[in-house]
């Protein structure tokens, strides 16, 4: 029966309009009765109205582009020419500065050595006339008697001045003045008006302390069988003893030959010796600090090397002399023979006041700036030098040569000859194949062995140059790229001629001055620099200028264009207007019937079309008029078999939803269920404690009971009984009791945990995916900004931080866990700088691009701290591993899964324990699936 009725009811709201509407609109998505929508140009409308596009529109839109390509043709021109104006001018201003600053430097360069070569040649006619006088100073003594108290009396006022610079410490690894020296005076001005232009004062040269020392070391009388009867001596290091000095072993240094010679000598005739000395060896060329010493594996004993200025001002001091002798007549005939022994002290002197820039003289060469002059004798040799283990020497002990500075090639011949020295260099090219390819003889450098004898340097060129230079007794200059600097090295001969020396163009030998050639010309570079100031300034001015043209080339472009698409915007818009307006004409009648149908088609089931008039549209509306009263009864049967499926469905999603409701309910039922057990397990547990509070009581009871057994003898002791109760409770009773219930406890807590499993499985299940924020990072702005946060940390436990940021340089990446990696690596690079000992507390941080990858940074982190065990490298990344008391060793771990996920990687090394670690950490551009 209520089927029965439901069907009536149904057959009625059917016949009901209102719910017939509603019926046909909720069920025409499953009729396939509407018409097809087509797009509005292919409709008689839009046919009509591109056919007016066509033919008005298109031409309008050709001939505004022509006139667009022609204006922006002659733009580009215009600016092609503009920017070829600007790059010439641009260049002729840069070459002519260029072309500026290149001839005052060398204009500059030629004043400086002329200057340079005139105070090179005029040193070398000092020396020579200071020589020439020890030729007449010899020539007056051979007119004296040979008598002790006259020879005394001649050497009395032959003294000389030479300048000593004081004591000097080493402070700060630094060698300096011991003593502050006087105070500069003050500077003088002039009262004159008309001389104040460039006007320039220098005060007086207060360099050093003046000293006047003996000029001659040594004055002898020799006999003619070689005996000497008389020796005056003014310095403590020549023996005061007589000797026989034709045999060589009793003169200086067992090096002097002139007893063999003097038999030659006519009256009047002059014997000048070369220069005899010891050699003084150094271990250490350049300053003489502790640092050096250690870094060459010697001990830092700077008195027993050699002086050198500067690098050693508290060496051992070259003791050199220059022995002149001639024959004593009497009567016509010779009876002997005076000597003067000059201090080589004054020959050096000479040079080692003089300094070839605008400091002019000094009272200690500074032998590593390059500015500084040096003799060498007629052979080659270097007989004066600011480091004078550079000067060539004797060894006292054989009279022989030292060995001198050699190149590696002709070392090792030497040494395969096994050849006596003098022997070998005898047979062996002098000057060979110089070159600044070649290099010392390692051996020689690091005992100490290295005087320089031009003949056999050929790691140094410039020998053989000057070498070349004097070889017809002239002078001149070089520049040769020496020690990392171009100098200009000039040579000079000394034209003193007497004795031996008359046989060499040479002369007595050569001066030469090595200079920087960088500050001839400072004054010149500075004013380079100015005037490439100015013509940067003149090319930024161009360029701006070119920029402006270009910008009103661009303006009055985008002017055009911007009128040229106004106009043709409004002809477009005036064209289509035209166009709808006609097809709007041609086709309403239409368009009301299409209108008709698409009511009916979305609907609106009573709608009919109006079909008054008697034309073909007339009959055409009639048809879908009969057509619409027949669809319309069809759809009714439709509508009313699609009710009768939604109730199914209806009543079918009631039934699943109140399973849901139930399977909650029973999940949260066996939850209840679960935790109810654990309480009432608890509960067993908390009597089972409670009725342990007697155990405390008893054992009180049992040690006392036990103690009065003890004291009356051990009778009616009871504690073995008592204790065998109490394990009976505790082993028999309570503790299997509290196993049960905590195993009863831990299978609910597995119940409870697998029904929550299953719960959050089924969550998870329809979770969405994750989205990475991918951005763009400016790394130096990041970097900077996690080491402010630190700055209060990092002065607390004083600690410096240096940065090396490329602050171009960015990637695409996932910024918030950059930020969380960085920052752990400076915490923990804090953290092993405090539990380090070492007094340097520094961490350095660099950023750089990858090379040949424009994309990637690396970030590098160095801390000084307590370093990484080798043991605990392979483990540094893992998750969990720590080195720290409270840490969880999940930092780094995090870190390395979150690069190596994001177009990343990082490594760590060490050189070892308390020697710091170095965290290199790479990023580049992530492509990431989803950019919020």
């Amino acid at each position: 029966m209520n089927s029965e009725k439901d069907k009536s009811a149904a057959d009625h709201s059917s016949l009901n309009p209102e719910n017939s509407k509603d019926g046909v609109a909720s069920s025409m998505p499953s009729l396939d009765m509407r018409l097809p929508k087509r797009p509005f140009w292919l409709g008689l409308r839009g046919k009509l109205i591109s056919i007016f596009i066509v033919i008005k529109v298109v031409p309008l839109i050709l001939l505004c582009w022509l006139a667009w390509h022609e204006v922006a043709s002659l733009g580009q021109h215009v600016e092609k020419r503009t920017a070829l104006m600007v790059q010439q001018t641009r260049s002729l201003v840069k070459e002519v500065g260029k072309k500026a600053s290149q001839d005052s430097i060398r204009s500059l360069d030629i004043k400086s050595r002329e200057a340079i070569e005139r105070l090179t040649t005029d040193t070398a006619k000092q020396v020579a006339d200071f020589l020439y006088q020890r030729d007449q100073q010899v020539l007056l003594a051979s007119q004296f008697p040979p008598e002790e108290k006259r020879y005394r009396q001649f050497l009395q006022p032959l003294r000389r001045t030479v300048l000593e610079h004081g004591k000097w410490a080493l402070r700060d690894d630094k060698w300096v003045p011991a003593e502050q020296g006087p105070a500069q005076p003050e500077t003088v001005m002039t009262e004159v008006a008309d001389n104040r232009t460039d006007w320039h004062y220098r005060p007086p040269e207060r360099q050093g302390r003046p000293v006047s020392l003996p000029l001659y070391a040594e004055m002898t009388f020799v006999g003619l069988d070689g005996m000497e009867k008389i020796k005056i001596t003014t310095v403590p290091w020549l023996s005061t003893k007589l000797r026989n000095i034709k045999k060589r072993e009793n003169t200086y240094c067992k090096a002097e030959t002139y007893g063999s010679s003097l038999s030659r000598l006519k009256p009047g005739e002059v014997y000048v010796s070369e220069v005899i000395g010891a050699y003084n060896h150094s271990h250490i060329i350049g300053p003489y600090t502790r640092a050096a010493a250690k870094k060459k594996g010697v001990p830092f004993q700077p008195e027993s090397d050699a002086y050198a200025g500067k690098e050693n001002p508290v060496g051992q001091k070259f003791r050199g002399i220059i022995r002149w002798a001639t024959p004593v007549v009497d009567a016509g005939r010779i009876v002997g023979y005076v000597t003067l022994a000059l201090d080589h002290t004054h020959l050096n002197e000479f040079t080692r006041t003089i300094v070839p820039t605008d400091e002019r003289y000094t009272d200690i060469n500074d032998a590593a700036s390059g500015n500084y002059a040096f003799i060498w004798d007629y052979k080659g040799r270097s007989i004066c030098h600011p480091r004078h283990h550079s000067i060539c020497g004797f060894d006292p002990k054989t009279g022989e040569a030292a060995i001198p500075w050699l190149d590696a090639a002709i070392y090792e011949s030497w040494k395969k000859s096994g050849l006596k020295l003098s022997t070998f260099l005898s047979q062996t090219p002098q000057f060979s194949s110089p070159s600044l390819k070649r290099k010392p003889a390692a051996e020689l450098t690091k005992a100490g062995w290295v005087g320089l004898d031009g003949r056999y340097l050929n790691f140094a060129p410039q020998c053989r140059g000057w070498h070349e230079l004097t070889s017809k007794g002239g002078s001149g200059s070089f520049l040769i790229f020496w020690t990392g600097l171009w100098k200009l090295t000039t040579a000079a001969t000394i034209p003193y001629y007497t004795g031996q020396y008359a046989a060499s163009p040479r002369g007595f030998g050569y001066v030469t001055i090595g200079a920087d050639v960088n500050e001839f010309h400072a004054a010149a570079a500075e004013s380079a620099k100015q005037l490439q100031a100015l013509t940067e300034g003149y090319v930024k001015m161009v360029d701006k200028e070119s920029k402006q043209v270009q910008q009103e080339i661009e303006n009055s472009l985008a002017e055009t264009a911007q009128s040229l698409s106004f106009s043709t915007l409004l002809m477009v818009g005036i064209v289509i207007i035209v166009a709808i307006w006609m097809a709007a004409v041609l086709t309403r009648r239409i368009t009301a019937m299409i209108s008709g149908i698409r009511l009916f088609q979305n609907g609106k089931m009573d709608n009919r079309l109006d079909a008054g008039s008697n034309d073909e549209m007339g009959d055409l509306a009639r048809s879908f008029n009969v057509m619409a009263d027949e669809l319309q009864a069809s759809i009714r049967r439709v509508v009313e078999s699609e009710l009768r499926e939604k109730t199914k469905e209806k009543d079918a999603l009631i039934a699943y939803n109140a399973g849901l409701f139930e399977s909650a309910s029973s999940y949260f039922h066996n939850i209840g269920n679960t935790l109810a057990g654990v309480n009432g397990k608890l509960l067993n547990i908390r009597k089972v404690l409670e009725s342990s509070a007697q155990y405390p009581e008893a054992f009180r009871m049992l040690r006392e009971e036990h103690e009065a057994a003890v004291a009356g003898g051990g009778k009616a002791d009871r504690t073995p009984e008592l204790l065998a109760r109490l394990e009976d409770i505790l082993l028999k009773r309570a503790l299997p009791r509290i196993a049960e219930n905590v195993e009863e406890i831990a299978n609910n807590q597995h119940q409870m945990i697998q029904t929550i499993k299953f719960q959050q499985d089924m969550f998870n299940s329809s979770r969405q995916r994750n989205v990475k924020f991918v951005q763009e990072i400016n790394l130096a702005e990041l970097i900077e900004n996690v080491i402010e946060d630190f700055r209060p940390t990092l002065a607390k436990h004083n600690i410096t931080v240096h940065m090396e940021l490329d602050r171009e340089l960015s990637v695409r990446n996932q910024k918030n866990p950059l930020i969380h990696g960085f920052t752990n690596l400076v915490k923990n690079a804090i953290e092993a700088i405090d539990a380090a000992a070492n007094d340097k507390r520094e961490i350095h941080v660099t950023l750089c691009v990858k090379p040949n990858e424009s994309r990637r940074a690396v970030i590098q982190v160095v801390d000084t701290g307590i370093g990484i065990l080798p043991e605990d490298r392979p483990s540094l990344f893992q998750s969990g591993f720590t080195t720290k008391s409270e840490g969880h060793g999940l930092g780094l771990h995090s870190l390395l899964n979150f690069l190596n996920e994001n177009n990343g990687s990082i490594k760590a090394t060490s050189p070892g324990q308390n020697q710091g670690a170095e965290f290199i950490m790479e990023i580049g551009d992530e492509q990431a699936d989803a950019n919020c």
